[in-house]
């Protein structure tokens, strides 16, 4: 158990470097990618679920809280927000990275991730915009041709209600970072918190990293190691539906779990997409905080998961 300790320390201490530096790095774009999407049109239109992948992608994990924001504002439409959570890797990224081994397998699961969540995006939106026009549709033959005139000065006064309360809204409040906090504070800390949070980051998944390398190692060393590869990589249901479930966990250590078994060969590409599909940081943890409409959590959480372990299950079969 000695040699299974030491080598879970220096595997761990062997990224450390690397993780900060990339950790800083993504300290430069929460501050290069800092916006107002409050007037942001866009995430209303076609293109939204294009937008919400290709922010998902990039890592900071502070953009699926903001995503949270705006959907519940009315702001973001479902499937942008799905694309949002699905394309969101939290600390994926920077793991894989950070590993030589494995660092040529983050194009590949980016891109993969990308795809999927602009797909799912586009269909949850398309199905969204079938059901609302149906349901107009049996709207407009009940009402008679003055309750809809009625009816629009009602929309219309509400809109200038909802103009006026947008001007009042506080934005730091979407100027959100990685692990939740704010933007604006940090910038006016200066340059020490500017390189303190990556350090203390850093030092929070090397932690998870080396429990993780202690966990796995034990396990090795009393059952071993092929045993345990073999049942997760020879089963495409068990791995996807586990890295799924572990996924479901609104912690960075999920995320953390997922890479590092990819990283040691313990589970497929496939198990590691349907898990970080799954993962979306602390998104949805707001979502139950900030939406009160709890039947539609849970049937994003839902969906999330089976889609997710799904796609998994046919990557795994693929590759």
């Amino acid at each position: 158990m000695g040699e299974v300790l030491l080598d879970a320390l220096l595997d761990s201490l062997k990224i450390m470097p690397l993780l900060f530096l990339v950790y800083v790095l993504i300290e430069v774009i929460e501050e290069k990618t800092t916006y107002d999407f409050n007037k942001n049109k866009l995430l209303k239109g076609w293109v939204a679920p294009i937008v919400g992948a290709g922010v998902g992608i990039i890592p900071q994990c502070g953009f699926s809280i903001v995503a949270v924001n705006l959907f519940t504002k009315k702001r973001l439409t479902l499937g942008a927000l799905i694309a949002v959570f699905i394309a969101t890797s939290d600390e994926a990224i920077p793991i894989l990275f950070s590993n030589p081994e494995t660092m040529g397998m983050l194009i590949p699961l980016l891109l993969t991730k990308f795809l999927f969540a602009l797909v799912v995006g586009y269909v949850i939106d398309f199905s969204c915009f079938l059901a609302n026009r149906r349901k107009l549709s049996k709207n407009l033959k009940l009402l008679s041709d003055k309750n809809k005139v009625a009816e629009a000065k009602v929309e219309e006064q509400c809109n200038v209600v909802k103009e006026e309360k947008s001007k009042e809204l506080n934005h730091e409040e979407l100027n959100v970072g990685c692990c939740g906090h704010h933007l604006a504070e940090k910038k006016e800390n200066g340059i020490k918190t500017f390189f303190l949070h990556p350090l203390l980051h850093s030092l929070k998944i090397f932690a998870y990293i080396l429990i993780m390398n202690i966990a796995f190692g034990t396990l090795v060393y009393f059952i071993g190691e092929e045993a345990i590869k073999g049942f997760l990589l020879s089963n495409v249901v068990i791995g996807p539906l586990l890295a799924g479930i572990v996924g479901l966990i609104p912690n960075c250590v999920s995320s953390v779990l997922i890479t590092q078994l990819f990283a040691m060969g313990g589970i497929s590409f496939g198990a590691c997409v349907a898990g970080l599909s799954v993962n979306a940081g602390l998104g949805i943890l707001v979502l139950f905080k900030e939406n009160k409409n709890i039947k539609q959590n849970i049937l994003i959480v839902v969906g999330l998961f089976v889609v997710s372990v799904l796609f998994g299950m046919l990557l795994s079969l693929i590759f």
